[in-house]
């Protein structure tokens, strides 16, 4: 999966880079800290070797990604981001008539196969109305206890 990934990350992180530099980069530094401290740290735990070389092989400077597949997404903020940060959300499929709700502004944006959206997860209510036909979403996004616990400076705006 993660080889598969590569691509798709790195166009994602690409744009991250784009959109919020900073944010970017805190996130690379995350994932490297996250790493250095398993690999240096705990080299006798083969749990944790094994999370270090998946770390080594992360194609993305999001510390998180989830798969939502053929899944009405209720409208939700997400509480372990920051208000300040981006979720991509890239939408892969063969389904019509979605759109992507932001009750929060009064607005929905048309989210056809192949999108990304960027939203700021925390600080707006989001959500994806049922569709007709099969629809594969991967939401790629930031932890903020993950920053904090290797010490990365917490983006702002």
């Amino acid at each position: 999966w993660l080889e598969q990934m590569i691509l798709p990350s790195a166009v994602l992180s690409a744009a991250m880079a784009v959109m919020h530099p900073d944010l970017y980069a805190a996130g690379r530094e995350a994932v490297v800290r996250l790493y250095q401290d398993l690999a240096i740290l705990h080299p006798d735990d083969p749990a944790l070797v094994e999370m270090a070389e998946m770390l080594r092989l992360w194609p993305s400077v999001f510390t998180a990604t989830s798969v939502m597949v053929n899944h009405v997404t209720p409208f939700h903020r997400d509480h372990n981001s920051r208000v300040q940060w981006y979720d991509l959300l890239a939408s892969i499929g063969s389904y019509v008539h979605a759109w992507f709700e932001v009750p929060t502004l009064g607005t929905a944006c048309y989210y056809p196969p192949g999108s990304v959206v960027a939203v700021s997860g925390l600080l707006v209510r989001h959500g994806v109305v049922p569709t007709e036909g099969n629809q594969l979403c991967v939401a790629s996004y930031m932890r903020d206890n993950v920053h904090q616990a290797v010490g990365v400076h917490r983006s702002d705006w």
